[in-house]
């Protein structure tokens, strides 16, 4: 089970988490999840979730595809461990994950997940944006991520070698680099969780706005209520906490 815990939390940050699970079949524990994509909505319902002596009690809660999402809680009363049932890291669960008019089962929502202590990879800029041999990436490319460095305003051309796993990065750069990950693609639903903890509040606005134009539902986790425009839907209520 660690083995499966390193390898989803790794390929995690290089590849999406229908891919990295459709690569972990051979494991036992992964065996039968699949990852399933969303077309209409996101029910939860008697949801509790145990993590050691913490139990997490969720209110009904549903997640409409087109809408976007703020989780605006508490540290400690359940928004990324919500998140971790979703994406099938967190299977300790009882109650109903209902997704499209179907229960969940051992399955798992398909998503782009960008976490708060982001994975950086030895290799360039342009490397770990697109996870890709630099024998593949193409001018689109190229210039796609230049215009994400030049948004993100970080100080490095796409050839910058980032060395011993991000040693040579800020904090802040790092997390500007994964939410660069997100910004390169496109896709159904995205999480994002606290992600933006050491970003400057401007720019975090600009990045949700700009995310907001390639995802059809985003799930945000933060405490800052300034960071959630109108756009979003707030939820303040989670879980009971026990």
């Amino acid at each position: 089970q660690a083995v499966v815990a390193f390898m989803v939390s790794y390929k995690l940050c290089k590849e999406p988490i229908s891919k990295v699970y459709s690569e972990a079949t051979s494991y036992k524990e992964l065996e039968f999840a699949q990852p399933l994509p969303l077309k209409s909505k996101i029910e939860i319902k008697n949801l509790i979730v145990s993590r050691g002596y913490v139990k997490f009690k969720y209110h009904p809660h549903t997640f409409k595809l087109g809408n976007h999402y703020a989780l605006v809680t508490a540290s400690g009363s359940g928004k990324t461990t919500l998140i971790e049932v979703l994406t099938g890291y967190e299977k300790n669960y009882v109650g109903n994950i209902i997704l499209d008019g179907k229960e969940i089962g051992p399955n798992f929502i398909e998503a782009d997940y960008v976490f708060q202590d982001p994975l950086i990879l030895n290799g360039t800029i342009l490397e770990n944006v697109v996870f890709s041999n630099k024998s593949s990436i193409d001018d689109n490319a190229l210039n796609r991520v230049e215009e994400i460095i030049q948004f993100l305003d970080l100080p490095f051309s796409p050839t910058f070698e980032i060395k011993d796993y991000g040693a040579n990065l800020s904090g802040g750069q790092k997390a500007r680099l994964s939410l660069a990950r997100a910004l390169f693609k496109t896709g159904s639903v995205l999480f994002l969780d606290e992600c933006f903890s050491q970003i400057e509040k401007d720019l975090a606005v600009k990045i949700t706005s700009k995310l907001k134009k390639s995802y059809e539902m985003i799930i945000l986790i933060t405490h800052d209520k300034s960071l959630v425009s109108d756009e979003f839907i707030l939820i303040e209520k989670l879980a009971e906490v026990s």
